[in-house]
């Protein structure tokens, strides 16, 4: 595999942070602003997708910096996890992630519904599982 596991199981750690989130709130929707004031609420903001999140960045950034073979792998393993494809056929997985790209990778991967389980799954079915 050309991706260190350790990478891997760092991104699936900051994935799972980022499949934590949920989308912005509207505060006037349907609430009696007297009902809750803002200060009320410490940490209003740690479960919510905000404008000053950067862990999507930083996500984009590491899967942007990775050569075309690492993020081929990534899709791979997401597939694998998902149960598209046995573990004696992860470089068939591999091959057909190289050939089915269309569009940003990184778009790719952040749209598919808890990826970093079926990342952990893909690299536990390879035998390289993580170590949380």
């Amino acid at each position: 595999m050309e991706l260190n596991t350790e990478t891997v199981c760092g991104l699936i750690l900051q994935i799972r942070q980022f499949d934590g989130k949920e989308a912005n709130v509207d505060p006037d929707s349907g609430s009696d602003p007297g009902d809750t004031e803002a200060d009320d609420v410490p940490f209003k903001d740690t479960l919510q997708t905000t404008a000053r999140d950067s862990i999507e960045d930083v996500l984009r950034s590491e899967i942007e910096a990775m050569n075309e073979e690492e993020q081929a792998e990534l899709v791979a393993l997401a597939w694998l996890g998902r149960g598209d494809y046995t573990p004696d056929q992860f470089a068939a997985a591999k091959t057909d992630a190289r050939s089915r790209h269309e569009g940003p990778t990184t778009d790719y991967l952040l749209g598919q519904p808890m990826l970093g389980d079926l990342l952990a799954e893909g690299l536990s079915a390879i035998g390289q599982p993580c170590e949380f």
